[in-house]
């Protein structure tokens, strides 16, 4: 296993020692401060944005523990071994996003791409633009995404009418036509779907763009 692949499994050791030992804050000078300013360049503060009470600093570190754990049965599950080393200029933005989510959808979509890219035999590779992407993501923009990826996949036409995916999939999600709407907007937004214009609400065309299916296969189980 090289250097780095140990480096990154010590810290994810670390950080889960940190939330299961209940510790309420990680200080610049301690040894596991040192640490992770020896690999990741900077101060802990400054890596997971421990800003504000313990109670926030406690939260950000269980999120980062929840879903490295994650990660690591996923690679167990697969019978990987000696995994991948993320490359380091990804760690402190990977780090800072994941500190930040206590959804368990995204959560799991995190673990996921973490895992994904740690292992040799994924064929997706790990980019920026899935942190910034995913990190922006809404609970309800993920399953729709997920939802409408599975919907199209089962089709031979590669666009969609909004109407037909929101009577088919989307109001499961939705109390109205308008929630679902403001949510494909944002995922427009994102980059991640197309939007065909439409007089009808709910009309027009629909479907996933490039980044939108790189994502999901970044991110999926």
């Amino acid at each position: 296993m090289s250097d780095e692949i140990e480096a990154l499994t010590e810290t994810a050791k670390a950080v889960q020692e940190v939330a299961k030992t209940g510790r309420t804050a990680i200080e610049a000078g301690s040894e596991l401060g040192k640490f992770l300013a020896k690999m990741l360049g900077t101060v802990p503060e400054d890596v997971v944005g421990l800003a504000g009470g313990d109670y926030l600093r406690m939260k950000r570190m269980k999120n980062i523990d929840r879903i490295f754990d994650k990660a690591e049965k996923r690679l167990a599950g697969r019978g990987v071994e000696e995994p991948d080393a993320i490359d380091l200029k990804y760690t402190q933005p990977l780090l800072e996003a994941v500190s930040e989510e206590s959804d368990e959808t995204l959560q799991d979509m995190w673990a996921n791409l973490i895992a994904n890219a740690m292992d040799p035999n994924h064929t997706a590779k790990f980019q920026r633009v899935f942190i910034e992407t995913l990190k922006q993501l809404e609970p309800l923009d993920a399953k729709v995404l997920e939802a409408f990826h599975g919907y199209a996949a089962g089709t031979t036409a590669t666009k969609h009418t909004q109407d037909r995916f929101f009577k088919a999939e989307a109001k499961n999600f939705f109390e109205n036509e308008d929630a679902y709407t403001l949510s494909t907007d944002h995922l427009a937004q994102l980059g991640l779907i197309v939007k065909g214009e439409s007089s009808v609400v709910g009309g027009g065309s629909l479907g996933t763009t490039a980044l939108g299916r790189e994502l999901l296969r970044a991110t999926a189980k």
